[in-house]
């Protein structure tokens, strides 16, 4: 990783039509490759995400805009279709009595 920015807008306040927030994600994009060396970038808000302009954003760039919507879902059906799971060392198994007594 190489930083971490910001498109100053709020959730709620994210206009899926605004060309001007996808300027704003130009930008900070842009930045992050030419200052931080970013390789590739990542929006991390859902909302911005789902506005879907990311082959759009990526032609400026240079390098590839990933929508994580699509790449959480790519990675999860991978893991499906090879039949893995998580570690249950690292994750084990909710205990079912303690399940049971958050439905009581």
């Amino acid at each position: 990783m190489a930083s971490v920015r910001v498109v100053e807008q709020g959730v709620l306040e994210v206009d899926h039509e605004s060309e001007e927030i996808v300027q704003k994600m130009v930008r900070e994009a842009t930045n992050a490759v030419a200052e931080d060396g970013a390789e590739s970038v990542i929006p991390g808000c859902m909302s911005l995400a789902f506005m879907q302009v990311h082959d759009h954003v990526a032609d400026g760039l240079g390098v590839p805009f990933l929508d994580p919507v699509r790449t959480s879902l790519g990675t999860a059906a991978m893991w499906a279709k090879q039949d893995l799971r998580h570690s249950p060392i690292t994750y084990p198994a909710f205990p079912e009595e303690r399940e049971a007594s958050l439905f009581e």
